[in-house]
């Protein structure tokens, strides 16, 4: 029994194992690294993408440098356009009239003075109305035709007050005085020559178309209803100091109007 202990306590040495590489036919040359095969070993390099190169070009030079085709158009342009590209106005000349450049102000010239003959044309070929002042004679006469017809509109309205009020026209004599009836018909022919001569005179009352004159303010323009009313005004007072300032022309000069035929 200490035999068999001595034995399970001391094993016998083994003898190492050989393995006879020839019977399996491996050669030392079929084994490669990993490195190798996989196509690491090869030398020849993949082109890389690399962006292409842009031509730098400085700041402003697209607009400040002209291309040569635009240079020979604008040279083929004539020396009319260079001639007027020589000289630039300044805010000050433009505003003071370009003096700087005597070619331009005697273009301007030039042309204010073409403008003033063709100015001159127009005045002359338009046709200038010259007007004659009337006589007076023929004031007097246009005068007393639209009196007479101021003085036929208050006879008129006398008889429709009579015939309105249903009184025979002897009574009603006797019921008004002859003072009320003389202020009453002043009054009424006070108005109508005043509405009269203000409005007819505007165009032309018909005194003075019979007689064919017409009523213009001193400076040949229409006369306005401040005309006629101070003219038609005056002319009505004047009948206080015996027509003497309607001989004078007093309407005429108070109202800035004459009578031209």
């Amino acid at each position: 029994m200490n035999q068999d202990t001595h034995s399970l306590s001391s094993p016998k040495p083994m003898a190492p194992i050989k393995v006879n590489l020839d019977e399996f036919n491996i050669s030392e040359d079929s084994f490669k690294p990993m490195t190798k095969g996989l196509g690491f070993h090869q030398d020849q390099k993949r082109a890389s993408f690399k962006p292409s190169p842009k031509e730098v070009k400085p700041f402003g030079t697209a607009r400040t440098q002209p291309k040569a085709s635009t240079v020979l158009s604008s040279l083929a342009g004539g020396q009319a356009a260079k001639s007027s590209a020589q000289h630039m106005p300044t805010g000050l000349e433009a505003f003071y009239g370009a003096k700087g450049n005597p070619g331009n102000q005697n273009q301007i010239n030039n042309q204010n003075i073409l403008e003033s003959k063709l100015d001159l044309n127009e005045e002359k070929t338009e046709p200038k109305i010259t007007y004659k002042t009337a006589s007076g004679g023929t004031q007097f006469f246009a005068w007393a035709i639209d009196l007479l017809v101021v003085i036929s509109f208050v006879a008129v309205t006398g008889a429709l007050l009579v015939f309105a009020s249903g009184i025979q026209f002897q009574m009603f004599a006797r019921l008004i005085s002859t003072q009320d009836l003389i202020v009453f018909n002043t009054a009424i022919f006070s108005i109508y020559y005043l509405l009269y001569f203000t409005i007819l005179d505007l165009s032309a009352s018909p005194g003075k178309t019979i007689m064919g004159i017409r009523l213009l303010r001193t400076d040949n323009k229409n006369v306005t209803v401040k005309n006629t009313f101070t003219r038609a005004l005056v002319s009505l007072l004047s009948s206080i100091a015996l027509f003497l300032p309607m001989l004078l022309d007093f309407q005429g000069r108070l109202s800035d109007t004459k009578l031209v035929k």
